[in-house]
């Protein structure tokens, strides 16, 4: 049997330019967010997280809109979770977004007693971005790990105890080994080593 492929038909030509919004666009006050959102998104990202899927290259975002003129015509849109494989990076040490996270004097923390737990800052590194970060810590002052920390304490942990195992494998080995020369010495000698 031969299959004779049908042509896509021809798709008409985007011209397409991304702009900021103009001044005078009027927004709707209706809200665009649903309660959902942030822990879908979060979700979604964690996931991928977790696996070592996300590359620097990559733009993984939420919470934002995009304005674009497509023939003409502005569109915007504001999807809930949004993923680009490749972008072109921006400078070292800064982030994309509209405002900047500071860090407040000396890495300051504020008690929020609701939930029994401190937010501050923090700065270090995480999916190929090294900045500060809102993070969360306990009433003792211990920082609350991402789940991807978690994994990555479990996964040390469990190499720590394998290694634990290995070296008391070792030991083990070593002690029979130790306790076979002594007998065959004291056979040597004429002595049966199970009658001592």
């Amino acid at each position: 049997m031969v299959v004779t492929p049908t042509p896509l038909p021809s798709q008409p030509t985007l011209k397409i330019r991304w702009e900021a919004l103009p001044e005078d666009f009027k927004l709707d006050d209706e809200p665009v967010e649903n309660v959902g959102q942030s822990l879908i998104a979060g979700a979604l990202r964690e996931s991928l997280e977790l696996v070592g899927y996300i590359q620097p290259e990559m733009l993984i975002a939420s919470n934002l809109g995009i304005c674009a003129t497509v023939n003409d015509n502005l569109v915007i849109k504001a999807p809930d979770w949004m993923y680009v494989a490749r972008v072109v990076s921006p400078p070292p040490n800064t982030d994309r977004r509209s405002y900047q996270l500071v860090s407040p004097p000396d890495y300051q923390r504020y008690w929020l007693e609701p939930m029994n737990l401190f937010l501050g800052v923090w700065q270090g590194e995480k999916e190929g971005r090294s900045g500060y970060w809102l993070r969360w810590w306990d009433a003792a002052g211990n920082l609350l790990p991402w789940a991807v920390e978690q994994v990555e304490q479990q996964q040390h942990q469990l190499e720590q105890e394998r290694q634990r195992a290995e070296q008391e494998h070792q030991r083990a080995q070593q002690e029979r080994e130790r306790a076979e020369r002594l007998a065959a010495q004291l056979r040597s000698l004429g002595i049966d080593p199970d009658q001592v």
